[in-house]
């Protein structure tokens, strides 16, 4: 304690600077000790891990000695250490958290891991004294740009965020590429003052244009320590999430029509118009949902196919009806040939923004960087037609066996949490029909089977035209987007199958209504 006041000492090493600082309350700063290492990294054009670390290593107990000597505060008056833990660079953060550990233990003193995006938010507490939860808070920092709801002191809830870099790590980047050096914020900030913001007139894409834009329910699987699975729900795509995606879309547009026209090798995102027999049998499909698919099935164009998506918003049948118009479609490649992308109307379109974790951005970040260097004689543009060809094969490939395997994953865990839930009741919209019975998909996302053989009320037979099972002697039908209520009668982890039967209190009309309530025919 000082003057009655809780003594902090915190240790921070998540990146590139060792830094140390002595606080009272958590409010007042006694001393800020910090050794950059930015003249270090310049040379590379980024934080190189491998050399923050080493650094980290020397500099660590020097910078905590001042800061306590600064703040003029022994070890005997601190209260507490706190650290950062991360996210950041796992080799900087470990000297920190080691440091503040030897600390802790030496002094006989509390330690505190500290989320270093919460350290962020919290010092808004140092230059705003009187701030208080709850309140709004935008981190540009690290590896994303986040939103996020502060409502309580030690409670933060992210309501969107960016899905790749940050602003900061987007300006080092850029600012690497143009060669003006690192770090890359401060340098750009100040040029784009001095420029002209109409110098060059950025396009806009917006999806409602005539791309087909699918807004499925996506699964969210909350996972406990033990990787078993304590939640499902439905990702909420945000409007943050959208114009992210707006961007994205400009930038990969943007780039795969400037190399275009330059001729070099490229790898290109390719997706083609769908085979004509698959788009008749869809108009049919439609026909029995009252919905008609204008056009010529030879030349559909995706506008009419999202005339339809935008009809059926907020419909029962809105999932179903989207999944069975993307199956109509191909599916998408890469190619180093640019033949369009049809969902989205795009004449040329790659995937040119994620580097870090597609190899096709990554191939063409390259080949942008040897345009811009200059260097790409006719023995580069060789390899670079090489490597291009046997990226867009490969990375094709493997992403049909991902897409495959995150399947396959996401239907055990969805298995494995029903588990849980047998023998319980709960309503769900008929998602497929088939001729040994139907699918039905719950609230939040996880799809079932009800045999046909458990329909003990008549023989049931599948009417694959009007995609329905059509009972013998009663006329009874189950047809895709109707809501039945059904009961959870298995579940199989190692299948990623569940199982379900109606509700046996189920009554149903000829018009295909259903009361839960009553169990009366309406």
């Amino acid at each position: 304690m000082k003057n009655g006041k809780t003594v902090t000492l915190a240790i921070e090493s998540s990146c590139d600077e060792t830094a140390a600082a002595v606080l009272l309350d958590g409010r007042e700063v006694l001393s800020n000790i910090i050794s950059s290492q930015i003249d270090i990294h310049k040379l590379y054009g980024g934080v190189v891990p491998e050399i923050a670390s080493r650094h980290h290593l020397t500099n660590v107990n020097t910078v905590v000695d001042q800061a306590l000597d600064a703040a003029k505060v022994t070890m005997d008056e601190v209260d507490l250490i706190g650290v950062t833990y991360g996210p950041g660079l796992v080799g900087a953060l470990l000297i920190g958290l080691a440091t503040a550990k030897a600390y802790a233990l030496a002094a006989e003193k509390p330690l505190v891991g500290v989320h270093h995006i919460q350290g962020h938010i919290c010092a808004n507490y140092i230059q705003h004294k009187d701030l208080k939860p709850p309140f709004m808070a935008l981190v540009i920092s690290g590896g994303h740009t986040n939103i996020v709801e502060v409502t309580d002191y030690n409670e933060c809830h992210v309501l969107g965020g960016t899905r790749d870099d940050a602003a900061g790590e987007a300006y080092d980047k850029v600012a690497r590429v143009l060669g003006l050096g690192y770090p890359g914020g401060p340098l750009i900030d100040k040029l784009a003052k001095e420029g002209n913001p109409h110098a060059v007139e950025f396009k806009r894409v917006f999806l409602e244009k005539g791309s087909l834009d699918f807004d499925f329910d996506e699964a969210r699987i909350e996972l406990d320590e033990e990787e078993v699975p304590v939640s499902i729900g439905v990702e909420d795509r945000r409007t943050a999430n959208r114009l992210i995606e707006e961007f994205m879309l400009a930038a990969n547009q943007t780039v795969a029509e400037h190399f275009f026209w330059m001729q070099y090798p490229f790898v290109y995102r390719v997706h083609e118009k769908p085979d004509t027999d698959k788009i008749v049998e869809l108009k049919a499909f439609l026909s029995g949902f009252g919905l008609n698919l204008p056009g010529n099935p030879d030349n559909i164009h995706p506008k009419a196919l999202n005339h339809i998506l935008q009809i059926i918003q907020g419909q029962p049948y809105e999932n179903i009806i989207s999944t069975v118009i993307l199956r109509s479609m191909k599916k998408a490649f890469y190619s180093t040939e640019c033949r369009g992308h049809f969902g989205l109307s795009f004449p040329y379109y790659c995937h040119f923004t994620s580097p870090i974790r597609r190899y096709p951005d990554l191939c063409i970040h390259r080949i942008i960087k040897a345009s811009i260097n200059g260097k790409a004689d006719e023995k580069k543009l060789r390899k670079f037609r090489a490597d291009a060809a046997a990226a867009a094969d490969i990375a094709s490939a493997t992403e049909r066996k991902a897409q495959s395997l995150e399947r396959e994953v996401e239907k055990m865990k969805k298995a494995q949490y029903m588990e849980k839930h047998i023998g319980e009741t709960m309503e769900a919209v008929i998602s497929g029909v088939t001729g040994w019975g139907f699918y039905a998909e719950l609230p939040n996302t996880v799809e079932g089977l009800v045999p046909v053989s458990s329909l003990r009320s008549d023989y049931f037979i599948f009417d694959e035209e009007n995609s329905a099972l059509v009972g013998e002697h009663t006329g009874k039908t189950y047809q895709l987007g109707e809501t039945v209520t059904v009961r959870v009668t298995g579940a199989n982890r190692y299948a990623g199958t569940v199982d379900f039967e109606l509700e046996e209190a189920e009554k149903r009309g000829n018009d295909g209504k259903i009361s839960t309530e009553t169990g009366c025919e309406q």
